[in-house]
């Protein structure tokens, strides 16, 4: 029996820094809350951004955001789990020298940036329409209230960070692709899979009880907490890899297809 699902956003409910989602998973969603299954968004959007596109259902469903930094439901933060403070600053300094890469800092509530007007921050207010606020230095980030340092290249964050930041710094932060613009740098111990964890225990219910919906490498720690995992069809092949079942693409609607089976 299926207790609990959660379920990445981009590029597994919609496309890439879409501010829009099919309004008839608000209605699923409902439906299989009424039913007694918990619903979790598990995203590294920042919880406000989240909240905004679930509005119609947002008071029904716990969230885990910021990649797992932020454990919480729409009222209640269950559980945060900061960066090492020790060692942002070196970080940040070695990310400033790669200059094809732009960054911020989120914290619980809020997202940092530094670069101004540029791609990032626009996709950041307009597409996510994330809760952005604009720094002369990310230096002026309170540090001990940072969840997730973000780096962002249009096309290829990936390829520019694997030279040289990836190999120095994968012991001491968590490091994964969310997408083909985006690489997220966790506390070693943060990751969707983590979050879930806790959240598995704080509520009783065993990985045979989850199902778990994905696309990208931040998402396999997640779909390892589930009996029932679940690739969306546009998934990376080293998700598809990891996952129990491979559902239909995002913009087929897999994950509603998945969810109507259930009801």
């Amino acid at each position: 029996m299926i207790r609990l699902i959660a379920s990445d956003v981009d590029g597994t409910l919609v496309k890439d820094g879409s501010p829009d989602i099919n309004p008839e998973y608000y209605d699923v969603i409902s439906r299989l809350c009424e039913k007694g299954i918990i619903f979790c968004i598990a995203s590294g959007r920042q919880y406000t951004s989240v909240r905004r596109m679930f509005r119609p259902v947002s008071d029904r469903l716990l969230y885990i955001a910021e990649g797992g930094g932020v454990l919480r439901s729409d009222s209640e933060v269950y559980h945060i789990e900061p960066l090492p403070e020790e060692y942002i600053r070196e970080f940040l300094d070695d990310c400033r020298s790669c200059t094809e890469l732009d960054r911020l800092i989120a914290t619980s509530d809020l997202t940092y940036t530094e670069t101004g007007d540029t791609p990032m921050y626009h996709l950041l207010k307009d597409s996510y329409r994330f809760d952005v606020k604009n720094l002369d230095s990310l230096d002026q980030v309170p540090l001990e209230k940072a969840v997730k340092i973000s780096l962002f290249h249009e096309t290829d964050a990936e390829g520019i960070c694997s030279r040289t930041l990836i190999p120095k710094w994968k012991d001491r932060f968590q490091i994964a692709s969310s997408g083909i613009q985006w690489i997220d740098c966790l506390s070693p111990h943060t990751s969707k899979g983590n979050s879930l964890k806790v959240l598995q225990q704080r509520l009783g219910i065993s990985p045979d009880e989850t199902m778990v919906f994905g696309d990208n490498m931040n998402d396999i720690s997640m779909l390892h907490q589930a009996k029932y995992s679940y690739a969306v069809g546009n998934a990376r092949d080293e998700v598809k890899c990891e996952a129990a079942f491979v559902a239909d693409t995002y913009d087929n609607n897999g994950v509603l297809k998945e969810l109507k089976k259930l009801l």
